[in-house]
């Protein structure tokens, strides 16, 4: 990067900061002598995080005389910070990263340091106990570990959360399928029009994948049908056949050929499946059911919460602090839920397959002074589940209270203001979890199934990550071209592109017209992607 736009860079993130950023706490300074290191995560300030980062320091003041300082950016801001603070080189100790956010991208122009020594290392006893070495191949980028990822047994599943009082005020029966969702989102389109009926992410996360999508999942895995791998990243989106344990094809999301689907087994050897998709989602923005400025939406609870939407598309992960926020701030508001995936509804075994691919990390940036003293901090969060409950639970006796391994009560006076940290960004394992007891007896039965070992199947991409090296110039060659080559497909997973069925074929094809070098491109990385995919499977 050259001085000027480093200066522009840095300008933009001292702007940025004082209008995004939250303080760390009260605590203010940290203890003279004391090793500080700034954490940057995404989100709102939990309550008390400076009582908790206190407690920490008054624990370990005397072994490891560090001071973590936390920053929380709102979502929809972060994302555009992170790449600010790389690009200026502000010094950061620690950065949550993910896919979903741009890491390759920092990836790729060497923002964050190699942590793989660090790991399966004596020295640090708690990050090696934690992060097994089957866990950590699996998280590799290009053979390195370039992030602590953060990743749990059941870390959730996808839910509608609905108004159980307004569905109930307006005679409408239980949501048990889209249907019945249909019917709710009806009587609260003709009963109350300052409300949308639903809301959900304008994102990749959104109507599409985290809800219609969710509705056939049970039968394309029955099938041999699996999302992409994680790893593959900007080189392959969509879905992938795995017959008897072999590759038997694989189609993008948006741009497949019909010969593409031609190796799927049916009702999946067409692009229908797809197609009824963004219909079903262009039907509910024609008829008000879905915000006109939904593409725009960053937040899927928070309208729920504010009562301007009757149901979100949201996790099980979200649901409790979003149910308790919801029934506070709206008097009378109850509510409910409703799962998405049948086998998960019904509580199946082997219903989801083994994920131990991240998509949560912690990186250290490198203009970080001493990465040393943020792995001992990690390390020591690790090390027991009593120092790992500090920071996902908060203080016992004060945010919570043990009733057993797995399971624990809030305080009564913490029930609608108690720290919630988001494990998913600082500490998530797959050693301890514990389930909060007052949550819906029904909820609580799912989170526990969600963290069984039996729920999990085995994952037929576990182990696989794509090396990008023959296809690195092609991968940067198609991101510079898409914004003009590809398919837009964010305005039709939200419903703002009418006949969306003739309309993407139409696009697809003119773009294809006028970019063979683009198309030709694709298809390098195609051939790249399936070429080590199948070899993999080959060898299992």
């Amino acid at each position: 990067m050259n001085k000027s736009k480093k200066i522009i860079a840095l300008v933009l993130v001292m702007l940025l900061s004082v209008t995004l950023l939250s303080g760390c706490g009260k605590s203010g300074t940290s203890p003279s002598g004391m090793k500080e290191i700034k954490i940057m995560l995404f989100g709102d300030m939990p309550v008390d995080m400076d009582k908790v980062t206190d407690e920490f320091i008054a624990r370990t003041k005397d072994t490891l005389n560090i001071s973590p300082k936390f920053t929380f950016t709102p979502i929809g801001d972060y994302k555009n910070l992170v790449a600010l603070k790389m690009s200026s080189g502000e010094a950061v100790d620690g950065v949550f990263d993910a896919q979903w956010n741009g890491m390759f991208d920092r990836l790729k122009d060497g923002s964050y340091i190699d942590l793989t020594s660090y790991f399966h290392n004596d020295e640090y006893p708690g990050l090696k106990a934690a992060f097994s070495e089957e866990y950590m191949a699996v998280n590799k980028f290009d053979g390195k570990i370039m992030g602590i990822p953060f990743n749990r047994a059941g870390s959730g599943t996808n839910i509608i959360m609905i108004r159980k009082d307004l569905r109930e005020k307006y005679g409408a029966a239980p949501v048990t399928s889209i249907e019945t969702l249909e019917a709710y989102m009806q009587a609260i389109k003709e009963n109350e029009p300052n409300m949308y009926p639903l809301n959900a992410l304008g994102s990749i996360n959104g109507l599409y994948t985290n809800l219609l999508s969710e509705i056939d999942l049970d039968e394309k895995i029955e099938l041999g049908i699996y999302q992409n791998p994680a790893t593959f990243a900007e080189a392959f989106s969509g879905d992938i056949y795995v017959k008897d344990g072999k590759l038997g094809g694989m189609v993008e999301l948006a741009g497949a050929s019909e010969a593409d689907y031609q190796t799927f087994p049916a009702p999946y050897n067409s692009n229908d499946a797809f197609m009824k998709k963004l219909e079903k989602i262009r039907s509910w923005y024609e008829k008000g059911y879905i915000s006109q400025d939904i593409i725009n939406q960053k937040d899927a609870e928070a309208p729920f919460v504010a009562g301007k939407a009757a149901a979100c598309a949201t996790e099980t992960n979200r649901y409790s602090k979003t149910k308790i926020d919801t029934e506070t701030a709206i008097p009378g508001a109850e509510i409910e839920f409703y799962v998405l995936r049948n086998n998960v509804r019904e509580l199946k075994p082997g219903a989801i397959p083994r994920a131990l691919q991240a998509w949560n990390f912690l990186c250290i940036p490198v203009t970080c002074k001493d990465p040393d003293s943020v792995m001992k901090f990690m390390d020591w969060m690790f090390s027991s589940q009593e120092n790992h409950d500090l920071f996902e639970y908060g203080i016992e006796g004060v945010h919570w209270n043990a009733i057993d391994d797995v399971t624990y009560s809030v305080p009564a006076d913490k029930k609608t203001n108690n720290y919630v940290f988001p494990g998913y960004e600082l500490t998530w394992t797959f050693l301890w979890q514990r389930f909060d007891n007052d949550i819906d007896p029904e909820m609580l039965e799912y989170m526990k199934y969600m963290g069984d070992p039996k729920t999990t199947a085995d994952d037929p991409f576990e182990g696989f990550a794509f090396d990008s090296t023959p296809v690195e110039n092609e991968i940067k060659q198609a991101l510079a071209m898409e914004a003009q080559a590809g398919v837009a497909i964010l305005p039709y997973f939200n419903g703002m592109i009418a006949n969306p069925r003739e309309t993407i074929l139409k696009e697809l094809e003119e773009k294809r017209a006028k970019n063979p070098e683009y198309v030709e491109i694709c298809k390098k990385i195609r051939v790249e992607a399936e070429k080590q995919l199948k070899e993999f499977l080959d060898k299992k």
